[in-house]
């Protein structure tokens, strides 16, 4: 994905999406408040929030604000959170009277969350074999049991608001201007059930003044781990997460045409083409990508951007070949039984025109300038190759233009698709005249051998 944080002075240097003025905006809002809030970083899977956190911490930081950072899925092996929220807060603040006070009222908290887990609990400690026994014996006892249990959770109730006053001390007496800030990272990605109970522990225990927590997650798939522990995909996780989420953040798009040219840069690109190929036509190789990997996500671009690198490095692309290339790696991260079915030639070239249509349709051709003139040039260049593919494989050899010539190509592929708007512009592509798309058996090849 983006640089990491490679400039002391300024976490954001590296920020290759540019978002330093969301990390200021978002300083001021915390700094400013001592309340205790909670805060959600709401984007989805791979759009750059852990990488958009780090740099925040460290521009905190910098500001003289303490923060922790806490990543939930590294710790989701423990049964309750409360434990693995301390030993962070301990990693971080000074250890006082205070923080004794923690460990006792934490400690009674525990201990009476353990007691109500029932035959759970006793199973866990004197084995599976005598659950049953005890649980014969105390059937008689109904009315001591639940004056035990109203007295379990007097003791918890009291224990929690004693954990509280001394947590809300222990935290003034490091920031008692500015509020410590409480990354919570990854909270998506753990079993549900402990993702539920990291929630209702931040949300019931660890409310007091001068703390702020900032849970970085994707609200959709986090809503799915709740379902999931609730047994039932009807609970409104929109209002359920909104019990527990105080103010909710988006991290805006970034400027794809610039994130590309990071990557470009990154990966070398344009220093592999300039120099192996002699070609200069960068936007040639830009524009198809913009349109079809629209909604990938950073990281998902990131890989996409290693892979075309690979590729490239591994084996001499012919420059008109790219468009054909990052086509077929589209399919292979999109929708990989289609290219398999491309790749065993299991779709007959009757056929591909419409599929290709289908796939046109759904991006809308205000993505990038000149859309349809651009699917249209892929769609020649990926039939004219299929074709030749398919026969080579059914009769093992034949000469490269199928049909005689590249013009009674041309106009063969005109009379197979039935949509006006290709018909118009693949009757335009001059293109075809002067060129001699690569072997499509070598760009898959280029493909497979190097990993996704």
């Amino acid at each position: 994905m983006e640089n990491s944080i490679n400039n002391s002075n300024n976490p954001f240097a590296g920020c290759a999406l540019g978002r330093e003025r969301y990390g200021n905006a978002l300083t001021k809002l915390v700094s400013d408040n001592l309340d205790g809030n909670v805060i959600a970083l709401n984007n989805r899977w791979g759009a750059g929030k852990t990488t958009f956190v780090k740099m925040w911490r460290e521009l905190l930081e910098q500001k003289g604000t303490k923060t922790i950072y806490f990543n939930a899925w590294e710790s989701d092996f423990e049964d309750n959170p409360l434990s693995a929220l301390m030993a962070e807060l301990k990693s971080v603040l000074r250890p006082s009277e205070n923080f004794d006070n923690l460990l006792k009222y934490g400690g009674n908290i525990l201990l009476n969350v353990a007691s109500n887990l029932g035959t759970k609990f006793i199973e866990r400690h004197i084995g599976e074999g005598t659950v049953g026994d005890v649980a014969r014996i105390v059937t008689g006892q109904a009315k001591d049991i639940f004056e035990e249990e109203i007295s379990e959770y007097i003791n918890t109730k009291d224990s929690i608001q004693k954990f509280r006053n001394a947590l809300k001390n222990y935290i003034q007496q490091d920031c008692d201007k500015i509020p410590l800030i409480f990354f919570v990272d990854e909270l998506d990605r753990c079993r549900p059930s402990y993702a539920v109970k990291v929630l209702e522990t931040i949300k019931h225990i660890f409310s007091v003044p001068n703390i702020t927590f900032v849970l970085s997650i994707d609200k959709d798939q986090l809503g799915y781990a709740v379902q999931g522990f609730y047994g039932s995909d009807k609970i409104d996780t929109k209002e359920y997460l909104r019990r527990f989420i105080d103010i909710e953040f988006t991290l805006p798009a970034p400027d794809m045409d610039k994130y590309y040219n990071f990557l470009f840069k990154k990966f070398k690109i344009w220093e592999i083409a300039a120099s192996e190929y002699n070609y200069n036509g960068i936007e040639a190789l830009k524009q198809p990508m913009q349109y079809l990997f629209k909604d990938f996500t950073l990281r998902q671009m990131d890989k996409v951007c290693s892979h075309i690198s690979l590729i490239m490095n591994a084996s001499r692309v012919q420059a008109r070949s790219f468009r054909v290339l990052i086509f077929l790696i589209y399919l292979r991260y999109n929708d990989e039984k289609l290219y398999d079915r491309i790749r065993f030639t299991k779709i007959s070239i009757q056929e591909l025109p419409k599929i290709l249509n289908d796939i046109y349709l759904e991006m809308p051709t205000s993505r990038i300038p000149d859309g349809q003139r651009l699917m249209s040039s892929l769609e020649a260049d990926l039939l004219y190759v299929y074709d030749n593919y398919q026969r080579q494989k059914r009769i093992g050899s034949t000469p490269f233009y199928s049909y005689g010539s590249v013009e009674g190509f041309n106009s063969t592929v005109v009379s197979m698709i039935d949509n006006d708007n290709f018909k118009k512009n693949l009757s335009e592509l001059a293109r075809m005249s002067d060129y001699e798309p690569q072997d499509f058996e070598t760009i898959l090849d280029m493909i497979e051998l190097c990993p996704i």
